[in-house]
């Protein structure tokens, strides 16, 4: 049952890491500009 849970979790951590690669790769895909680069705000 853990087990499940643990893949879950890490499934949904892996899915957030892409969405930040896809930021820092292609930030217009969102309009935003990604956090790192972007400190002239």
């Amino acid at each position: 049952m853990s087990l499940h849970k643990i893949e879950r979790s890490s499934k949904a951590h892996r899915e957030s890491q892409q969405r930040k690669i896809n930021l820092l790769t292609n930030p217009k895909s969102t309009g935003e500009q990604p956090q790192t680069m972007g400190g002239d705000h």
